[in-house]
């Protein structure tokens, strides 16, 4: 009972239950269980030898996907000799560690089918092809969070960095994070990495959001943009797709006649100046690959540019009030969403508002949301978070 239980939950929460209770260590050598061992952030492992706790307290042979991210005070050769335990293991998180892209550090990356590492790109760094060739050939999965030195990259720097993508002939996946580039020269170099992988299946890119990419050529189409929080830098996603179905979004004629409130809503903020509405990954690539709205689930929406007239508000309505938002989990939305319809009339009673202020209606229909982010903007006239601003408040 104790190996199904500790079986879903974290490495972290069973080594604080085997420390509290010593009699069940043995939890630590089932196989079942640590061969997912993941403890990122263990701060247990400030005051205790991680190398030595793994040694004495686990299996370590059972270990398969090792998840170490953000153990930033462990020594580089501590970890190397953990990772000299473990030549079965194929799975590595090491983002934010003292692991890096070094030719002594990839020597114990042979048998990864996935790996997440940091690399700092400063005069001491130089990736050797040769070694990415040996030890990094099986890499399936790639997360690769660039730190920058101080100086600006000269284009050697990025075809040092960008020089090993040749020889990741099975990379099926690579996210690429932190990397913005100087001069214009990012472009060029994502377009070198995806001429060498054949085998790429989906490219995703932590960078600043006004810069886009065009990857038709090679086969690949946006499918999703996440910028929900409003920070400088967004997460773009691509994937592969057969060429005659990359077709760009704006370009896209979804609807013949329109059939339902959601496709009417669609058309009306797609002739307004959303390049891309953002939903989730899911949504993004049936909507790309089938153009058809009506019948997705949205599970994300992320309403970060808001007009606040009333076409575009009765459309935010429309797409929260549609059975194709009761999976809804995460909202982004400006405050004015919330507002009620505003009155033709100043002598309009509020009992005659309140039969057009679809808030509850949306508060039903979306009752597995999780995350909600609400946007205010003080020029807007009707703000239900302030009543200082409007008669009536919420």
């Amino acid at each position: 009972m104790w190996t199904k239980i500790f079986k879903y939950l974290s490495t972290t929460d069973l080594i604080n239950f085997c420390e509290a209770f010593n009699e069940f260590e043995y939890l630590l050598t089932d196989e079942n269980i640590v061969k997912k061992f993941d403890v990122q952030g263990n701060y247990t492992f400030v005051q205790v030898d991680f190398v030595k706790f793994i040694k004495e307290k686990v299996q370590y042979d059972h270990i398969r996907s090792l998840n170490i991210n953000n153990l930033y005070w462990v020594p580089r050769d501590d970890l190397r000799n953990l990772l000299s335990l473990l030549p079965k293991l194929e799975e590595l998180y090491a983002l934010e560690t003292n692991l890096s892209l070094l030719a002594e550090d990839m020597k114990f990356y042979g048998n990864l089918r996935a790996l997440a590492v940091c690399v700092l790109l400063d005069d001491d760094m130089y990736i050797k092809s040769s070694s990415v060739e040996n030890h990094m050939f099986l890499l399936k999965r790639f997360c690769l969070r660039i730190v920058q030195a101080k100086h600006i990259l000269s284009s050697e720097d990025h075809a040092n960095l960008y020089g090993m993508f040749k020889k990741l002939h099975a990379l099926t996946e690579l996210w690429i994070v932190g990397l913005e580039g100087h001069n214009g020269t990012l472009e060029t170099c994502y377009d070198r990495i995806l001429c060498n992988l054949n085998s790429l299946n989906t490219l995703v890119i932590k960078i600043n959001i006004y810069n886009d990419f065009d990857f038709e050529p090679v086969g690949m189409a946006k499918v999703y943009e996440c910028n929900i929080f409003g920070s400088l830098s967004s997460f773009k996603v691509y994937v592969k797709c057969p060429p005659e179905k990359i077709v760009l979004l704006e370009d896209i004629s979804l609807l013949g006649p329109c059939e339902t409130r959601l496709e009417k809503a669609w058309n009306a903020l797609r002739r307004r100046t959303y390049r891309d509405l953002p939903y989730d990954v899911k949504a993004a690539e049936k909507i790309y690959m089938t153009r058809n709205v009506k019948d997705v689930q949205f599970e994300e929406l992320n309403f970060r540019d808001c007009y606040c007239n009333i076409t575009d508000i009765t459309a935010f309505w429309d797409f929260l009030k549609a059975p194709n938002s009761r999976n809804l989990k995460k909202l982004r939305v400006g405050s004015c969403v919330l507002q009620r319809k505003p009155p033709p009339r100043k002598d309009h009673v509020i009992e005659n508002l309140e039969r057009i202020y679809p808030f509850q209606d949306i508060v039903e229909n979306c009752s597995k949301l999780e995350e909600l982010v609400i946007a205010s903007w003080s020029q807007v006239p009707f703000n239900p978070l302030n009543k200082n601003k409007t008669k009536e408040g919420l």
